[in-house]
């Protein structure tokens, strides 16, 4: 099933907005909003801001040398999650837009950048190349000689 375009970008920018506020001041703020973005319940909301702050622990733990490598795999982490989320609940999505809208202009969390990925591959003789953007399942069918 293909994903929608949009919800790819906007559960990026999210996801983005995310990681990039758990190192700022504007945290607490910030956490809620999302917390409360992905409860699903009164109970729920607990379990959001302790999914949120293991996380932060996770991103502030680490060195300042690990600290891009980090964000950049917690960012891919909480975008799947976002993208599953608007998927399941698209009613979310303006809900997030004014997360983001306020996360921008009130406490100055910079918005992503676009980004693209080339893929090349060269493959030679009798040799494959496998490549995907996502997930990709790869059955070997033994020697085909």
């Amino acid at each position: 099933m293909d994903i929608p375009a949009e919800i790819v970008a906007l559960g990026t920018a999210g996801a983005s907005t995310l990681v990039q506020s758990m190192a700022t001041d504007a945290w607490n703020q910030v956490r809620q909003s999302f917390a409360r973005l992905f409860a699903r319940g009164h109970g729920d909301l607990a379990r959001s801001e302790e999914k949120l702050e293991r996380s932060r622990a996770e991103l502030l733990r680490r060195g300042d040398e690990d600290l891009a490598e980090q964000m950049q795999t917690l960012t891919s982490e909480w975008s799947i999650r976002m993208r599953d989320l608007l998927e399941d609940a698209p009613q979310k999505a303006a809900e997030l837009r004014r997360i983001l809208a306020f996360c921008h202009e009130t406490l100055g969390i910079s918005q992503p950048q676009d980004f693209s990925v080339t893929q090349v591959a060269v493959a030679k003789g009798r040799s494959n190349v496998y490549q995907a953007g996502r997930d990709q399942t790869i059955r070997d069918r033994g020697d085909r000689r």
